[in-house]
């Protein structure tokens, strides 16, 4: 009986040795693996897999991550980020590797803190991807473009995320999310006819009379959304225009995009310098005249709404301001309160869009 019980613990060990021995294997050949990916930069990029030091840079990435349940892998932001820690929470906290999202990264503190990729935005004009690329390049660090807030590329950008942090089918799910909702929009404007498409002037940021115009994210979406952009004419996607050929074209709806002032977005919920600020619109010479502001038709729209990949759920919100008739069973509130809760863990609270009707 002893020999039999030596033989079975002989196997026993035989056995656990080789599946220690192949368990190894199996970890370090994961550990040494790359992946080969396409960034928005349209670079062709092998990178370590898996990644598990990650610098973000651009807010929109971060919360796509956020999104796939990876922002464990991220050790260093933008102050971009750490200035929203009501909606970043504990991300908010990880050292600073740039000022801002689009700005010059510190080189010597990405070094210091070794991540094995940087993501930053691939396309925005603002960014030099390749000479962040090459300053890195000595140290080892990949950089990866991914935008991940143009409407044409978002669903390619949120599928690479997926990709290079091997959660593929989280990917697919949030894809899905952003899909049906524009589908919903499209099925339902597809059949206006011209005269039925809202006028529309959409005003950015930057400087008062400056519009969106074609090659703009925002002209694109007011057109999904079933409106006629009055300056689809415009020779740049921004342009300073003539305040009297506006009020000639006079807008049914006017969209104006708030970054600084007045405050909105995550967490801001008093109003009373949103009004404020759409009555200094109203007052603006000859407005007046214009049927925007006789039917009180002017919209503040957040940056948290309409830059990044919120900017999907801007659509609905715009075809419902514009075509109330054909979206009165659809409550984009609530479009954005799943993806908040659902894709980013977080209560939805603050004011995005105002007036809300």
């Amino acid at each position: 009986m002893k020999k039999v019980v030596l033989g079975v613990t002989v196997v026993i060990v035989l056995v656990m040795s080789l599946f220690v021995a192949s368990f190894a294997s199996t970890k370090e050949e994961m550990t040494h693996r790359t992946i080969t990916i396409v960034d928005s930069a349209g670079r062709e990029l092998e990178l370590p897999y898996p990644l598990e030091r990650v610098v973000v840079l651009n807010p929109p990435n971060a919360e796509i991550m956020r999104a796939l349940g990876v922002t464990d892998r991220i050790v260093g932001i933008s102050g971009t980020i750490a200035k929203k820690p009501g909606y970043w929470k504990d991300l908010s906290k990880k050292p600073v590797m740039a000022a801002r999202a689009h700005g010059e990264p510190d080189y010597e503190k990405i070094v210091e803190l070794s991540p094995q990729i940087v993501l930053t935005y691939g396309t925005h004009p603002a960014v030099d991807i390749e000479k962040i690329a090459k300053t890195l390049a000595p140290a080892g660090i990949k950089v990866v473009g991914i935008d991940c807030y143009k409407i044409k590329t978002l669903f390619r950008d949120i599928t690479t995320l997926g990709t290079i942090f091997g959660k593929v089918e989280p990917s697919a799910e949030l894809n899905g999310f952003f899909q049906n909702m524009l589908k919903t929009v499209e099925i339902r404007v597809k059949d206006l006819k011209a005269d039925e498409e809202v006028r529309v002037y959409a005003e950015h940021h930057g400087k008062d009379y400056t519009s969106f115009g074609p090659g703009s994210e925002w002209h694109e979406m007011i057109l999904k959304a079933g409106g006629s952009n009055i300056f689809a004419d415009a020779p740049a996607p921004y342009s300073e225009v003539d305040p009297e050929m506006l009020i000639e074209r006079n807008p049914e709806i006017i969209l104006k995009d708030v970054r600084r002032a007045p405050k909105m977005g995550y967490g801001i919920t008093d109003t009373v310098p949103m009004d404020a600020y759409i009555s200094g619109l109203r007052e603006r010479p000859g407005w007046s005249k214009i049927d925007a502001v006789k039917n009180k038709k002017i919209y503040l729209i957040s940056s948290s709404l309409g830059a990044g990949p919120t900017k999907l759920i801007t659509i609905l919100y715009f075809a419902k301001i514009f075509h109330p008739e054909l979206f009165a069973d659809v409550d984009p509130n609530a479009m954005l309160q799943e993806y908040y809760e659902r894709f980013q863990g977080v209560e939805l609270k603050g004011i995005f869009i105002y007036p809300e009707k």
